[in-house]
């Protein structure tokens, strides 16, 4: 990373000037009937209602050259004042005036100080958008034939990234219907140096925070409740959070302590949303992203920190105490980066897919966090002290998908308990890097790609609970790590120099012996070479015990040969991720992979009851394909308590079936919302021998959306 992209990211928030002038708002009202010419002027002639309003505030601070604080001082009498809340809600006809001045701070905290602390549960200052009557994105909905092809690709494809370029080509469509399309954002800042603090945004069309332009830098968003109600604990969303955008760098969105830490949940779209080239060198830390002010349960934003089309160097969290955020609870991807120059981010000490505890899960509906079409050089946590995500019971923890998404290190991270893979490489993403195969776990050992670092953990699966530490594969690619591993189950990445991290390794359990290995002289095949071996060969030399050939036989069996044994057979649902909508029916299969010699298996499909039931299934052809007769084993369907129970075996005389095939195609119907496993349980198969065979299992899962609404990306512009 350049030294000074690096600088900045480290530098903390810029200091704000001194204030040299300072405008009470006293009242609700969103009149504007006095002197705006300069904050003195308004507070000197606030104008024939005797009230000075925030949008009056704005338009003066606007015209004043120094820097400016807005304080609030609204007494209870006021008409906006709920006591039962004990919040002074500001609902504006029209938008607000943008920040243009530059150095003013809008402090909602000074109603406390100044009123009393009315609202323990957050802040007294409401800014409530309902009032504004000018449709939003959050309500356009495409032509139904365009609503039903996504809906057929969302069931169909494996990202939604890679729906980006057909949303992409509607841009032009919706740059027309902007006017008409567009909400008003809750507050809007295109200069430098300013600070929201405070306040509780909420209801508005478009974003509840906008910070736009090349001279928004230094901005500060700091203790604000955005897209909940005033008490932090449910949903009144904006279609967007915060949204940071045309080329703004160097801002900040909370910080690393309570006072300072927004929470920004229950927004129609993103939590917060880093876009477009130049928009660079933001921090986002210490936040509540999709969780209540407590940081107990889920307030749902779509997603939760997206950093898209080309915003780079941006930092998510931090090492420093208190600077990470807590993201969880999100309908989809609790971090997003996706696109060609959305590069050099770094992610750190985040909790994903927990409470704020770190110790509940609270998961996010996608992966914990994303990296896709052609985002590069990002990273993931880190092996220093406060870098390491915490990155749990989401779907997958960390996803790379995308030729183009190279050179994404993830590093030092506790990834586990997410329902699929700790860490998923997909479509040759990272240069599709493969894992080290542990051979030994006694002292870690084994072999990597050449000189690449080598981090080791710890879980009670497949994944990488605890980070254990690295050490650096030699120029043969053998490593070694002296530590003694907590278990019970070690597993290991690579990341070469260039920065690609693999996926886990398989796991073993310490000690483990190194993985059984064929020899041309393990004539038995009983993966070891012993007497009877030993025999064999002397007898097919013509030797006897005590001639001198047997000797040279004994030596022969010494000079080991091996040959690497084959991937077990692995049984999976596909498509591993659907989303439809409540009412549909949809269908998966369970595959099988590398099968030697089908002769039955059974298994069980476990699933949410309240989400989906099973309306019907049928066996596959495979088990029968080369001509064998088959007899099915159930099926046993229990909707009531979420599992369908089936299976199958063949006899005769004819080959079995090996290789790939369908065992079952389910129907499915989506009868509630959220989301729910469609988890693979007891799966038992058998060759034609009756031998059981071992077998990797993968499940997959389904989210169920209530009535569907497309939400298009924002087309962020003038």
């Amino acid at each position: 990373m350049p030294l000074l992209i690096m600088a900045a990211l480290l530098a903390g928030p810029v200091p704000a000037y001194p204030s040299s002038s300072t405008v009470v708002v006293n009242s609700t009202t969103d009149v504007s009937d006095g002197d705006i010419s300069s904050v003195s002027a308004l507070v000197s002639d606030p104008g024939p209602d005797g009230v000075i309003s925030l949008r009056e505030a704005i338009l003066a601070t606007n015209n004043t050259p120094e820097a400016d604080t807005i304080e609030f001082s609204i007494p209870p009498s006021d008409p906006g004042y709920d006591a039962g809340t004990g919040v002074w809600t500001i609902r504006p006809d029209s938008a607000l005036p943008a920040l243009n001045g530059g150095g003013t701070a809008i402090d909602g905290s000074t109603q406390t100080t100044n009123q009393g602390d009315s609202n323990p549960d957050g802040p007294e200052i409401q800014l409530d958008g309902s009032g504004i009557s000018t449709a939003s994105l959050a309500n356009a909905l495409l032509p139904p034939s365009e609503l039903e092809a996504l809906i057929a690709d969302l069931t169909a494809v494996d990202r939604l990234a890679e729906l980006e370029p057909r949303l992409a080509g509607l841009q032009a469509e919706i740059e027309q219907a902007k006017p008409a399309l567009y909400g008003d954002h809750g507050l809007e800042i295109r200069s430098a140096n300013n600070t929201i603090r405070a306040l509780v945004i909420n209801r508005f069309g478009s974003y509840g925070v906008y910070i736009y332009g090349s001279g928004a830098t230094g901005n500060r968003i700091v203790g604000c409740y955005i897209g909940t109600d005033a008490s932090g604990a449910m949903a009144t969303p904006n279609w967007g959070g915060i949204i940071v955008s045309g080329a703004a760098s160097g801002n900040f969105i909370g910080g690393t302590t309570a006072a300072d830490r927004n929470v920004i949940s229950g927004n129609s779209y993103n939590g917060v949303y880093l876009y477009g080239n130049g928009t660079r060198e933001n921090t986002i830390q210490g936040n509540y992203i999709g969780l209540d002010a407590t940081g107990s349960y889920a307030i749902p934003n779509a997603w939760g920190v997206t950093v898209w089309s080309g915003a780079a160097a941006n930092r998510v969290g931090g090492t420093a105490a208190g600077a990470g955020n807590v993201i969880s609870g999100n309908q989809f991807e609790g971090i997003d980066i996706q696109g060609t120059g959305s590069n050099l981010n770094v992610v750190q000490g985040n909790l994903v897919g927990l409470d704020a505890t770190g110790t509940i899960p609270v998961p996010n509906g996608l992966e914990g966090i994303e990296v896709s079409s052609n985002a590069a050089y990002n990273t993931i946590g880190g092996t220093e002290a406060g870098a390491a995500n915490i990155i749990a019971y989401n779907s997958r923890g960390v996803h790379v998908s995308g030729v183009g998404s190279l050179r994404n290190t993830i590093r030092g991270n506790s990834i586990f308990s997410n329902d699929y893979e700790g860490i998923r490489l997909y479509d040759d993403a990272n240069q599709n890097i493969e894992p080290p195969t542990i051979t030994g776990a006694g002292s870690v050992q084994g072999t990597a790609c050449f000189n690449c670092a080598v981090d080791i953990y710890s879980d009670d699966d497949d994944q990488g609970r605890i980070f254990e530490g690295s050490t650096t594969a030699g120029g043969n690619g053998d490593f070694s790590w002296p530590g003694t591993p907590q278990g019970p189950y070690v597993t290991a990445t690579n990341t070469d120099a260039n920065g690609n991290t693999s996926e886990f390794s398989v796991p073993v359990s310490p000690p483990v012996p190194p993985p059984p290995e064929y020899s041309r002289y393990d004539l038995d095949r009983d993966c070891d070479i012993d007497i009877v071996d030993i025999m064999e060969v002397a007898s097919r030399w013509g030797c006897r015990c005590g001639d001198e050939c047997y000797g040279t036989a004994v030596s022969a069996i010494s000079q080991v040969e091996p040959r690497p044994l084959m991937r077990p057979a692995s049984v999976r649902v596909e498509p591993d991720n659907s989303m439809v909508a409540s009412g549909e029916t949809f269908t998966v299969t369970v595959e099988i992979e590398r099968a030697v010699d089908l002769g039955a298996f059974q298994l069980a499909l476990n699933f949410g009851p309240t989400v989906v039931h099973v309306e019907d299934m049928a066996l596959g052809n495979f088990l029968g394909s080369t001509g064998r007769n088959t007899a099915p084993l159930g099926p046993e369907v229990d909707n009531a308590a979420g599992t369908v129970t089936f299976g199958a075996f063949s006899f005769g005389d004819q080959p079995a079936a090996s290789g790939d095939g369908v065992l079952a195609t389910i129907i499915l119907m989506a009868q509630g919302t959220g989301s729910s496993p469609l988890a693979l349980e007891s799966v038992q198969v058998a060759d034609i021998g009756a031998q059981s065979q071992t077998v990797m299992v993968e499940g997959g899962r389904v989210m169920v959306a209530g009535p569907l609404r497309i939400h298009l990306p924002l087309i962020v512009g003038q």
